[in-house]
This record gives C-alpha cells, structure tokens and sequence, in this order.
C-alpha cells in the first residue's frame, strides 16, 4: 500500500490546511538563503509542520489549557512569514531575525521582543501592550493603528561571554531600540518607556504619548502632527525640525528639550512650560497678533462685519492665534478664518460659525454644544473630546445658485472620544478621519462619507445611516454587531 504524504504519524490523521495562525493568516517559510540581519548567531527557522505544533500549543499555554506551552522562537530566523492575527500573547522573540515579518491584527501583548530585528515588518493594528522591545530594529516597519500601551522601548543589548571568559556584546551593534523612518500614525504608546530610542524620521501623525517617558530619545524631523505628549516626559528629548501642528504638550516635562526650528503652529504649549527648553527658530503659537489684537477684540470687529454686511468692522482673521479657553458662548462668527487657531477648553456653545474656516484649528475638549457649523470647513482639526452634541453640521444653502448647498469639509477631522449625541452630519464629509470611541448616539449621519474612518468603539445606537459609505472603515465590524436594522443603501466594506 502506498503511503499518503499529507499523513502524520499521530491521532489527528491529516495536517489541516487551515492555518493555525487565524483566519486569512498565510505562513510563509523563511527563505533558505536568508541571513539574520541583526542576531550573528541566529538559528535556521522553524519548518512549518513544527510551527504549527508550536502554535497550537501555546494557544493551550495562554488559555490555560492542558498541554499548554509558551511559543519561543529565539535567535531564529522567521523573516517574511506571516502570523497576521495570530493570538502571540506572551511568546517570546529575543534575538529574532524577522526582517519583512508580517503581525497584522496580531495579538502579542506581552511579548518578548529583545534585541530582535524586525526591520520593515508590519504591525498594522496589532496589540503590542507592555510588549518588551528594549534594543530592538523596527526601522521602516508599518505600525498604523497598534497599541505599544505600556511598551518598554528602552535601550538593550545580549552579551555574551568571549573565548577569555569575558562579558562581550553578542552582535556589536547599538544598544538603543530603533524606530527611524517608521510608520506610527495613530499608534497608543500611553505610559510607554521608550528612552534613548530612534524614532528620527517617523510619522507619528495623531500618536498618543500620554504618561509616556522619552527621555534622551531622537524624534528629530518626524512628523509629530496631531500628538498628544500631555504628562509625557521629554527631558532631554531631540524633537529638533519636528512638525508639531496641532499636538498637545499640556503638562509635559521639557527639561532640556531640544525643539530647535519645530513648528508648533496650533498647539497646546504653555510658555512657562518652555522655559528650559530650546526653541531657536521654533515656530510658537501666540495669544495676539501683531498688531497686538487678542482674539476678543477680532470677535467684536466681527461681529459688526457680519451685522453691517461688510459694511463696517473687519473680518475676524485669527490664524494661529493661541485661544485656549476662549469664553465666547453664542458668538457670531460666520465666514470667521479660524484656521490653526488653538480654542482647546474654549466655549462656543450655541455659536454660528457657518461657512467658517477652521482647517487644522486645535477644539480639544471644546464645548460647541448646539453650534451651528453649516458649510464649515473643519479639514485636520485636532477635536479629540470635543462636545458637539445637539451641533448643525449639515450643508449650508447657498442663495442665488440654484438651490445648491455647501456641505461640512471634515477630511482627517479627528473627533475622538467626542460627544455627538443629536448632532446633524448630513452629508458631511470625513474621509480618513476618526471617530475613535465617539458618542454617536441618535446623530443624523445621512450621506455621510466616512470612508477609511476610524469607527473603533463608536457608538451609533439610534444614528440614521441612509446612504452612509463605509468603505475601508476601521471597526466596521463592530458596527455590523451594534446596528440591527440599517437601509439597503448603507455602503460597508466586504467582509473579510
């Protein structure tokens, strides 16, 4: 009788061709050719019979079932394979060559990531909480979307001893964890220590450093847009040639921070808080303009301009000017340039700010209940916890042209953790924006473009979504959980 190849020797028969990885996971042997690129003494790869094995016993190891065993894949060689959505939790990688990697959706809180290189790999959407990357190369590796919460990013290095019985570096490379030239768009590193590390050339657009501690690390010409630093410590920190627009250093240590021709236009910084850092030819927000104008003043010329029809007063043009906490509750500010304007903590409560411009403006935790923002252009505003419940976003109508209406302009808007509740988005326009955690809650959301938005944790009980495009939204399979009944014209991404 001739004997089956795909047979095992053991009670399970054949070897299932579903990969143990997860659904849509693909394991890719390491080529036979590849060298590790950071680990000198780096062992051949696993086969994938024997990763299998390894798999599906430690999926028993982090359930705590019988037979259980931590995955330890050390000083190997894994480069190019895939273990996208795969549940790591806890396995350990020290020394790992890895290099093209793929951990989309990957579940590796925990993980042990040791002076590891995984140079151009992809985390996208991955959970990497308290994962421990000290010493580590990530250099050009796809982060968007991940959660480093509480990751120690620090410098590290293996030693080893030499022919004399002496402590000697195991690869003779830099100690400090590398990230250059990374992306990092919209990664958590909440509380994360991440000292002496790389970080020089990322886009860390939107990034959360709450808490985090980056003392001595290099960010120097990253793009730092949108990032919230608030109590984050940047003792001695080079963010010299950064893009800041739009970031939130409320609270930070910037002892010793080098912030040498940064631009901070729109954000969140007070100047005592600059006092020991240096800001050479940075580009600082400023609480009047030059003429000496504070923005109470501009509010009241404005507001004879809108009631004279142009006649007398002058436009309120405030952009960059330093608001934040702004008292201006039912103000008339329609046609206002607003543009990169921080109004941080502000009130505009019952305000008419239609068809204004505040593209790139900082609204964090603003209070605009009830504010009627008709055909406003709110393009790249930093509104993370912004209150808009009961807010008119819809399209503004525009006399004279036929009945045509001017709709919101919202695109990269980032509303997270903001209060929405009742508030009219009718055909406003969100594309690649987020919507991380928002309440939603009975909001009008009628032709709304909401493609590549982030809807993770959304709440959208009771929201009308007639003719909504969801195509390529984050969490949209949460939102096929969370709605019941939705039109036949809702637009959703495939499902995967």
């Amino acid at each position: 009788m001739g004997t089956n190849s795909n047979k095992t020797s053991g009670t399970r028969g054949r070897i299932r061709k579903r990969s143990p990885l997860g659904p849509g996971a693909n394991l890719k042997a390491a080529p036979k050719d590849a060298l590790p690129s950071r680990v000198v003494a780096a062992q051949q790869g696993p086969d994938e019979r024997s990763l299998r094995v390894a798999l599906a016993r430690h999926r028993n190891f982090v359930s705590g079932r019988k037979g259980g065993q931590r995955l330890v894949l050390s000083f190997q060689c894994i480069e190019d394979m895939d273990f996208s959505g795969a549940d790591l939790r806890e396995a350990e990688f020290v020394g790992v060559s890895g290099s093209g990697a793929k951990f989309d959706g990957a579940d590796l809180s925990g993980a042990n990531f040791f002076s590891a290189d995984f140079s151009t790999a992809s985390f996208r959407g991955a959970n990497l909480m308290r994962a421990d990357m000290r010493g580590a190369t990530f250099a050009r590796c796809d982060f968007e979307g991940s959660n480093l919460e509480g990751a120690d990013i620090r410098d590290g290095m293996i030693m080893s001893r030499d022919g004399g019985g002496d402590l000697a570096y195991f690869s003779g490379i830099d100690a400090s964890a590398d990230m250059s030239g990374a992306s990092l768009r919209d990664v958590n590193f909440e509380g994360a220590r991440v000292v002496r590390a790389q970080l020089s050339g990322t886009d860390l657009t939107d990034a959360n450093f709450s808490n985090a501690r980056l003392r001595k690390t290099r960010l120097c010409n990253s793009n730092l847009s949108g990032v919230v630093f608030t109590g984050c410590d940047l003792t001695d920190a080079d963010l010299s040639g950064c893009c800041l627009r739009g970031a939130s250093l409320v609270g930070g240590v910037l002892d010793g921070t080098n912030l040498q021709g940064a631009d901070l236009t729109a954000s969140q910084v007070a100047r005592s808080e600059l006092t020991h850092a240096d800001i050479a030819g940075a580009i600082l927000p400023m609480n009047r303009t030059d003429a000496g104008e504070t923005i109470e003043d501009m509010i009241q010329d404005h507001r004879l301009w809108v009631a004279s029809l142009g006649q007398h007063g002058r436009q309120l043009k405030a952009r960059g000017i330093d608001a934040t906490g702004l008292k201006a509750s039912r103000a008339k500010l329609a046609a206002a340039d607003m543009r990169d304007t921080v109004l941080a903590d502000a009130n505009l409560s019952h305000s008419n700010l239609t068809m204004g411009d505040l593209e790139g403006a900082t609204l964090r935790k603003a209070r605009m209940t009830y504010a009627d923002l008709r055909g406003a252009k709110l393009s790249n505003i930093k509104a993370n916890n912004i209150v808009l419940m009961g807010a008119d976003l819809s399209p503004m109508p525009i006399g004279g042209l036929g009945g045509k209406k001017w709709p919101v302009r919202a695109q990269g808007a980032v509303l997270a953790g903001g209060d929405l509740r009742k508030a009219d988005l009718r055909n406003i326009d969100l594309t690649g924006g987020s919507l991380f955690k928002t309440d939603l809650r009975n909001a009008d959301l009628t032709g709304a473009q909401l493609v590549d938005v982030d809807l993770r944790g959304a709440d959208l009980r009771g929201a009308n979504l007639s003719h909504v495009d969801l195509r390529g939204a984050r969490g949209a399979e949460e939102l096929r959980v969370q709605l019941v009944d939705f039109d036949d014209e809702l637009i959703m991404p495939a499902a995967s």
